[in-house]
């Protein structure tokens, strides 16, 4: 199986006018600038997801008052909203961040998925 890998990947490369080296050493990179963006998302979400609880808090807060019910009530909704919003960003980026620790084994399973 190695050696059937590593013929289609020398066909790939010379398809491309490449060698095979290079185009594992851009997957690797890409892997690497990919996993740093996905982190960067990451940690830019987790304050996201922070203020969204705290409205929710803050809207809840309000709603005991009949003074501000409307506006708790509003407030609640977006933090809800919010906080939902960035758990799947959270969600879905969190796994890409792990690009970071292996981007080998990821470059090797992108490289079986384009030559199957």
């Amino acid at each position: 199986m190695k050696e059937e890998v590593l013929q289609r990947l020398d066909a790939l490369a010379a398809a491309l006018k490449t060698t095979s080296e290079h185009i594992w050493l851009i997957l690797v990179q890409r892997g690497v600038l990919e996993g740093y963006l996905a982190l960067f998302w990451v940690l830019l979400v987790i304050p996201v997801v922070w203020s969204g609880i705290k409205q929710c808090d803050i809207g809840l807060k309000m709603c005991s008052s009949h003074a501000t019910e409307g506006q708790g009530i509003a407030r609640t909704a977006l933090g809800v909203i919010v906080s939902i919003v960035g758990l799947i960003v959270f969600g879905t980026n969190l796994p890409h961040a792990l690009l970071i620790a292996n981007p080998e084994f990821y470059a090797l399973q992108e490289i079986l998925k384009v030559l199957q």
